[in-house]
């Protein structure tokens, strides 16, 4: 900067930050400084890398508002079939509609087949593929 930025005064930093076509609402004076001085230093990018910027800008900001809100229970047809292969053994169940039918055997849960199936816990839905 030609003029110390320290002698400078707010107005006269917001005068030339806009002359650069900076975006400095609501910045620390500090940090108007420094986004002159980078500025000053290394210029503006070319057209086409500001453009460039600014869609991939344009597309994380859209990203970012979308909001997943998404707890419902899945909820699965009477009938449906859920088949998995696990250590080289084929499982099958069956839901019903009050739980599901493993071995001829009722489970309120695929969480519970899984559990019986493999020894450990699982997520029932994960386990089948179906999460």
């Amino acid at each position: 900067m030609k003029k110390n930025a320290k002698k400078l005064t707010n107005e006269e930093l917001k005068q030339k930050a806009k002359s650069y076509g900076l975006n400095i609402e609501n910045l620390h004076r500090a940090y108007i400084i420094e986004n002159i001085k980078w500025y000053e230093k290394y210029k503006a990018f070319s057209t086409q890398t500001q453009k460039k910027i600014e869609r991939l800008v344009a597309q994380y900001e859209r990203k970012q508002k979308i909001k997943i809100d998404n707890k419902e229970p899945v909820k699965f047809i009477a009938g449906t079939k859920y088949i998995r292969e696990f250590q080289g053994k084929k499982y099958e169940v069956t839901a019903i509609s009050d739980g599901y039918c493993y071995n001829g055997k009722v489970y309120k849960s695929l969480s519970a087949i899984a559990n019986e199936i493999t020894g450990t816990r699982w997520n029932g839905k994960r386990f089948f593929g179906v999460k």
